[in-house]
């Protein structure tokens, strides 16, 4: 088993507890080389929830690929609960050299695509190639690297050619250059902290020419940035340590087209943020915003003070689990207004229940205004949610998977805002690479693999869509129809069938330019480019979007240092009425929005991972997500709705149902009304193709999975919290969404966020590597040497079918292919030399003593030792004839081998026997004198005698000495023997010797 949760020391000490075959587990097997062989999960003592069996082959090049078919290699097949199957191919030293995906649930398969990964003699990855059905190469990346492994030049069908990359002498990341020929340099202290970041030549120092980005750490009252001015809004917090003890940043600046702003932090003694500010310069005004911060002893976080002043205080049960949380400090007096009463916890620590609002003493559980529970199922994976209120339940979602974890089905009842209820029945159908290939609330469900039950009970309107991909994995039907694709980017969406005009269009980096949905003919993205326009900063962010021709809108963007956005400044002009609104974003906590001179100010309030309220100008809202993190509800203070919403797979709005008070809005992320695009952090999603509008510059893509594309295809079961990468609702790695709970945990890592999109991060083949540069998984996109190491189909991330990370798995640096191929180099190499040299050396030796040993025996007429003698030397002439021969860089017959091996294991059998009775023989000699009395023997004949003796003690312990010496060196020729008569056997048994080696040792 792999792991066994229920496996403890017994309180009596008489062992461990016996794992609870009853409940919910895990159970993995593995084969002699410790190469997992697939693994299931049970829901309990017998029902099969998942399961993947894996085996391992030796393999003669590629079935049905031209390239590479005499090559041995070790092929490892997957094949999920559907016998969906996915093979990968290493080499000798473990490193993944091809990736294959098929169609198909059984013999025979189709190979849909086939991934290719070329390294250089030191593991880093030079090339990857994603071929289609027919062999043919349709997307490729390259990575050049300096001598020291660090990455110096991309190509990517996907971001472009021309990437160039430069360090300084402490290996930091000091420029990127993108095929856009715009460049980011930055400069570091000492410690190789980053101190400024600009967009000026190299050879100029950031920090003294025009710098976009200044940190500062340590003390407020000490600049550790000189020449470089202390933001002004920047002050030394009130009862906090202004220093901070282990060189955390305490203060930062940022500037773009939208404008300029600055961060600043404060820590407590144990080196927590008990203060976070943020100030923006933006269409002539400065806004200042600041939360405060506390602690208990256990350092969990128990209040956060609002830039208005108001306080949320969280309140922990003695498990340490977060009990409730209302408005007001513990000062204050009863009754306080609870934000959340209660919550409770499934015995595996998952929350259970919400109950929101009330009014009662601190420690006290209020009467609820309305609540929330969540349901799970036995392997711990959500499957309902429901809100009661006054003892009947108005909202409620449930969900069921197939085998393999995808979401099969979902039933929603949801409320109107006139009191009624709605139903929504859901079915969905996958394919073998787990894409969504049908949904729909009526009708038969569709697909070419399986499919949910066909819904029924849809009291809402009805729809139902299909979709389709090709062997890159780009979606070719959806959303808005057919969509096709050009060549630069591979992965970039032209045209829709739905917009009679050109769809989009892009620079060299692979960023959209042009965005176009009018379904008249008015605008285009073609050579026109009368479609919105989009431009990007050197670090590949969108800063400004502009209305297509004949329209007068426009947005700006900035972003602080670790990408996020914190400021958004629209405008739009009607009738010759120009409207202005300005955005401030802090930490998702709140919004200041001043439109036209007005100003109004948003708090949003977070709790088990969701966003669950908002406060608009004081006045309170309910926001209740679904099994995705979409925004469905929103409440009014009494519970009362205030209006509802559904969406489509890929984001689309389905059904609405009075006005929603919240941007917040598909999977919880941001929609910006006047582009129409969602606001995903690292980058911005459009609904309506159902797309990214830029490639991904993390996503690993060994498997060749689309850049652009949106959690894999399967955005029923994935959400992107991110913008990097697909995260289920069980991953805990993902994150939650909406404001601070109680506290922010934006921007706590200095040299992360300084430089989180340089794209210059990791190379070689470990990806991940450049922790200065923000990489945060290993691999992938422009960070990793072209878009990551490719990844198995049995560890790496996403399923069986789809692979993502190392052959060992996404992050798994114990076997990095860097580190075994120098390990191969040097056992074949400098272990080989070293062997033959030394083989000369101590066969030398072994002669010289021998011809010594064989002179006196032979004057002490000790014939058998002659002979045993004679055979010695002649192993030894054998082997210090095979080694010279090898040392010439040739090699020995494989008879004279094994030879060698006969001769000196015999005289290794009669050397062990002549040494044993040598040191008998003295012995007895030695204790003779001891025995006899001493006038018997004359002083000078005693003397003589023990030295005689002595010397055959000492002749014996050679004796045995040189019969282990002989045995080493007949087990060496023996050994060179099964080296040499590799020359009869098959590729494949060499492989498999090889394999068993190395796979083994790593």
């Amino acid at each position: 088993m792999e792991s066994l949760p229920y496996a403890i020391s017994s309180l009596a000490g008489t062992g461990y507890i016996a794992p609870d075959q009853a409940q919910a587990r895990t159970v993995t097997n593995y084969d002699g080389l410790g190469r997992p062989l697939g693994s299931v999960t049970y829901q309990d003592a017998n029902t099969i929830k998942l399961s993947t069996s894996v085996s391992y082959t030796v393999a003669q090049g590629l079935p049905s690929f031209t390239q590479n078919t005499t090559l041995p290699f070790e092929r490892t097949t997957t094949l999920d609960a559907y016998n969906h199957q996915a093979v990968s191919y290493t080499d000798a030293i473990g490193r993944q050299r091809y990736n294959q995906v098929f169609k198909g649930n059984g013999a025979p398969y189709t190979v849909l695509r086939t991934i290719r990964y070329d390294r250089d003699v030191v593991g880093n990855l030079l090339a990857t190639k994603t071929y289609d059905q027919t062999a043919a190469v349709q997307a490729s990346q390259s990575a050049t690297y300096d001598g020291v492994g660090r990455k110096v030049g991309m190509t990517d069908s996907d971001s472009g050619s021309g990437w160039v990359f430069s360090y300084d002498a402490n290996s930091n990341p000091i420029s990127q250059t993108d095929p856009r020929s715009k460049s980011v340099y930055i400069s570091y202290d000492v410690l190789n902290r980053p101190l400024c970041k600009g967009t000026t030549s190299a050879a100029v120092n950031p920090c003294t020419n025009s710098a976009t980005s200044t940190f500062f750490y340590d003390s407020y009252t000490n600049n550790s940035n000189p020449g470089v001015a202390f933001p002004t809004a920047c002050t030394a917090p009130s009862g906090s340590y202004a220093s901070d003890p282990i060189g955390a940043l305490t203060a930062e600046t940022f500037s773009g087209v939208a404008g300029a702003g600055s961060r600043c932090k404060g820590y407590d003694e144990r080196g927590r943020i008990d203060q976070s500010g943020l100030t923006v310069n933006g269409d002539g005004q400065t806004i200042t915003q600041t939360m405060n911060m506390s602690y208990n002893d256990a350092g969990q976080p128990t209040s956060v003070v609002y830039p208005d002043g108001e306080t949320v205080t969280a309140q922990y049960d003695s498990n340490g689990y977060s009990r409730s949380a209302y408005f007001g400090t513990p000062a204050s007096v009863d009754p306080v207004s609870f934000l959340v009463g209660q919550v409770s916890y499934t015995n595996a620590g998952q929350v259970a229940g919400l109950a929101f609002g009330g009014s009662a003493a601190k420690s006290s559980v209020p009467t609820a205004v309305f609540s929330t529970t969540m349901g799970y199922d036995g392997i711990q994976r959500p499957v309902s949610s429901s809100a009661p209120k006054a003892g009947s339940t108005f909202w409620n979602q449930n969900r069921t998977y197939d085998n393999v974890g995808n979401v099969l089905g979902v039933t929603t009842t949801l409320p109107t805002t006139t009191g009624g209820t709605q139903k929504d029945v859901q079915s969905f159908c996958y394919d073998s690479l787990n894409r969504l290939v049908w949904s729909g609330n009526t009708g038969a469900p569709s697909g070419e693999d399986h499919c949910g039950l066909a819904p029924a009970g849809t009291t809402l309107a009805t729809y139902q869509q299909a979709y389709t991909y090709d062997a890159l994995d780009r979606l070719t039907s959806g959303p808005s129809g057919t969509e096709t694709y050009g060549f630069a980017p591979v992965h970039g969406a032209l045209t829709l069938s739905t917009v009679p005009g050109q769809y989009a269009s892009y620079d060299a980096m692979g960023n959209m330019t042009c965005r176009n949905v009018d379904t008249t003919t008015a605008h285009a993205c073609d050579s026109s480019q009368t479609g919105a326009q989009l431009t990007y900063d050197n670090e590949g962010r969108l800063e400004t979007w502009t209305a297509p021709s004949g329209t007068t809108a426009s947005d700006q963007y900035l972003y602080d240092n670790s990408g996020q956005r914190v400021f958004q400044h629209s405008s739009s002009t009607l009738a010759g009425n120009t409207s202005k609104t300005d955005t401030i974003t802090f930490d998702g906590a709140t919004d200041v929005t001043t439109t036209n001179g007005a100003t109004s100010t948003t708090k949003y309030y977070s709790a088990g991972g969701q966003r669950v309220a908002m406060k608009k100008d004081g006045v309170l809202s309910y926001l209740l997500p679904d099994m995705l993190g979409s925004t469905s509800i929103a409440l009014k203070a009494d519970a009362s709705v205030q209006a509802v919403q559904l969406f489509a797979p890929f984001g689309g709005t389905r059904y609405s149902d009075g006005s929603m008070t919240t941007p917040y809005n598909y999977t919880g992320q941001r929609f910006d009304m006047t582009s129409g695009l969602l606001y995903y952090n690292a980058r911005y999603y459009d609904a309506t193709s159902g797309r990214f509008t830029s490639a991904d510059t993390l996503e690993t893509n060994g498997a060749g999975l689309d850049p652009y594309a949106y959690v894999k295809g399967n955005p029923q079961t994935y959400t992107d919290p991110t913008g990097h990468r697909p995260c289920s609702n069980t991953d805990d790695t993902c994150g939650g969404m909406g404001g601070p709970e109680p506290t922010p945990t934006q921007g706590v890592n200095p040299v992360d966020d300084a430089c989180h999109n340089m794209a210059a991060c990791g190379g070689g083949s470990t990806g991940g590597s450049c922790t200065s540069f923000g990489c945060y998984d290993g691999g992938g996109g422009l960070t990793s040497g072209p878009h990551g190491e490719g990844g198995g189909p049995t560890t790496g991330g996403g399923g069986p079918t789809t692979g993502g990370g190392s052959p060992k798995g996404s992050d798994k640096p114990q076997c990095d292919a860097k580190c075994k191929a120098h390990d191969i180099a040097l056992m074949t190499d400098v272990h080989k030399q070293w062997r033959i040299f030394n083989g000369i050396i101590s066969d030398s030796i072994g002669l010289l003593t021998n011809v010594l040993t064989l002179i006196a025996d032979y004057y002490t007429a000790n014939w058998a030792g002659v002979a045993i003698d004679a055979i010695s030397i002649s192993g030894l002439i054998l082997s210090l004839i095979i080694n010279i021969t090898k040392a010439t860089g040739n090699s020995p017959p494989a008879f004279l081998s094994v030879l060698a091996g006969v001769v000196n294991m015999i005289a290794g059998i009669a050397n062990a026997a002549k040494g044993v009775l040598g040191i008998f023989q003295g012995l007895s000699a030695l204790a003779k004198p001891a025995i006899q009395k001493l006038g018997t023997i004359a002083a000078e004949d005693l003397s003589t005698y023990m030295l005689k003796n002595s010397a055959k003690i000492f002749s014996g312990y050679s004796s045995v000495f040189g019969a282990g010496k002989s045995g080493s060196a007949a087990f060496g020729n023996f050994l060179d023997a099964s080296d040499a008569s590799y020359n009869n056997y098959s590729n494949e048994d060499v492989h498999n010797s090889c394999l068993g080696m190395h796979l083994a040792s790593c």
